[in-house]
Protein backbone atom coordinates (compact mmCIF):
# COMPACT_ATOMS: atom_id res chain seq x y z
CA UNK A 1 0.00 0.00 0.00
CA UNK A 2 1.18 3.42 -0.93
CA UNK A 3 1.75 6.24 1.58
CA UNK A 4 1.62 9.31 0.90
CA UNK A 5 2.60 12.46 2.72
CA UNK A 6 -0.57 13.79 4.15
CA UNK A 7 0.68 17.06 6.15
CA UNK A 8 2.63 18.82 3.21
CA UNK A 9 5.35 19.08 4.87
CA UNK A 10 8.03 17.96 2.03
CA UNK A 11 7.79 19.19 -1.01
CA UNK A 12 8.58 16.90 -4.34
CA UNK A 13 9.01 18.48 -7.83
CA UNK A 14 8.70 16.57 -11.37
CA UNK A 15 11.00 16.93 -13.69
CA UNK A 16 9.68 18.16 -17.15
CA UNK A 17 12.13 19.22 -19.81
CA UNK A 18 14.96 19.94 -17.39
CA UNK A 19 12.95 22.23 -15.24
CA UNK A 20 11.85 20.70 -11.63
CA UNK A 21 7.96 21.78 -11.62
CA UNK A 22 6.18 21.34 -7.84
CA UNK A 23 3.95 18.24 -8.03
CA UNK A 24 1.41 17.37 -5.43
CA UNK A 25 -0.04 13.58 -5.21
CA UNK A 26 -3.43 13.77 -3.75
CA UNK A 27 -5.33 10.53 -3.15
CA UNK A 28 -9.07 10.78 -4.38
CA UNK A 29 -11.70 7.99 -3.80
CA UNK A 30 -14.63 8.01 -6.30
CA UNK A 31 -17.55 10.91 -5.90
CA UNK A 32 -15.10 13.51 -4.64
CA UNK A 33 -15.32 17.38 -5.57
CA UNK A 34 -11.99 17.54 -7.43
CA UNK A 35 -12.38 20.94 -8.32
CA UNK A 36 -12.81 21.88 -4.47
CA UNK A 37 -9.69 19.50 -3.89
CA UNK A 38 -7.59 21.06 -6.50
CA UNK A 39 -8.21 24.86 -5.68
CA UNK A 40 -7.14 24.06 -2.30
CA UNK A 41 -3.93 22.46 -3.27
CA UNK A 42 -3.67 25.81 -5.67
CA UNK A 43 -4.06 28.25 -2.88
CA UNK A 44 -1.95 26.19 -0.46
CA UNK A 45 0.62 26.87 -3.21
CA UNK A 46 0.58 30.50 -3.33
CA UNK A 47 0.54 30.79 -0.12
CA UNK A 48 3.81 28.71 0.30
CA UNK A 49 5.15 31.22 -2.19
CA UNK A 50 4.14 34.24 -0.29
CA UNK A 51 6.56 32.91 2.63
CA UNK A 52 3.77 30.87 5.10
CA UNK A 53 3.92 27.13 5.87
CA UNK A 54 0.22 25.93 6.70
CA UNK A 55 1.75 22.61 7.65
CA UNK A 56 4.60 23.87 9.46
CA UNK A 57 2.16 25.97 11.85
CA UNK A 58 -0.17 23.12 12.29
CA UNK A 59 2.58 21.02 13.19
CA UNK A 60 4.30 24.07 15.85
CA UNK A 61 0.95 24.55 17.42
CA UNK A 62 -0.31 20.80 18.07
CA UNK A 63 3.63 20.22 19.20
CA UNK A 64 4.93 22.98 20.98
CA UNK A 65 8.36 21.64 22.00
CA UNK A 66 9.16 20.58 18.30
CA UNK A 67 8.18 16.40 18.76
CA UNK A 68 6.30 15.68 16.49
CA UNK A 69 4.61 11.57 17.25
CA UNK A 70 5.76 9.39 14.34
Amino acid sequence: KKTYDRMGLTEETTDILGIKVPSLTIPVGPGRNLAIIVEAAAINYRVKKMGYNAAADLVARVFPGGNSAK
